[in-house]
């Protein structure tokens, strides 16, 4: 239980705002409804910070992963955990070990069929899972648009260097 004091300055007097008489602020006690929530965040560049700090304000703890130390959302995040994205197994090994309650990935360097996989074991992937493998495979966001029928600038793929210049 957290002991919160209550300001009440409605009193207003010759026009301006005036202060309460000290026995107006009295302790409240308050118990959270909801226990603090752990979110482990894939990537931690300039947006994830800003993310750390808009989830503390909300209460959360917060643990920073990304591919170097020092990463900006480690700085005010919580824990923060270094190892590639790309790596399955270092991945699998920090949701194991943090056992968040979501899991936010931020960055574009990440093994989405990871997250596939344990979104359908009952980890909260935010965005979901599906919209991460999505968004973070250019060359499926591709050919999704020309199958919806997106204009796109014209483009191939190319396995070898003589396709490319083919």
């Amino acid at each position: 239980m957290a002991n919160i004091y209550w300001h009440y300055f409605t009193n207003h007097h010759a026009g301006g705002l005036m202060s309460p008489p000290h026995d107006v602020m009295k302790p409240i006690s308050i118990q959270q409804e909801h226990p603090m929530k752990k979110i482990l965040l894939l990537g931690s560049g300039e947006l994830g910070k800003e993310f750390v700090i808009s989830a503390k304000r909300l209460g959360c703890h917060v643990v920073a992963c990304d591919s170097y130390a020092g990463a900006p959302a480690m700085q005010v995040a919580d824990e923060h955990m270094v190892f590639s994205m790309l790596d399955e197994v270092a991945l699998r090994h920090a949701i194991a070990t943090h056992q968040p309650d979501f899991v936010v990935p931020e960055i574009e360097a990440i093994r989405t069929e990871v997250l596939l996989e344990v979104e359908l074991q009952g980890q909260t992937v935010i965005p979901s899972a599906r919209a991460a493998n999505l968004t973070m495979n250019r060359d499926r966001i591709r050919d999704v648009a020309v199958g919806l029928g997106v204009r796109t600038a014209q483009f191939s793929y190319a396995d070898t260097a003589v396709e490319l210049l083919a």
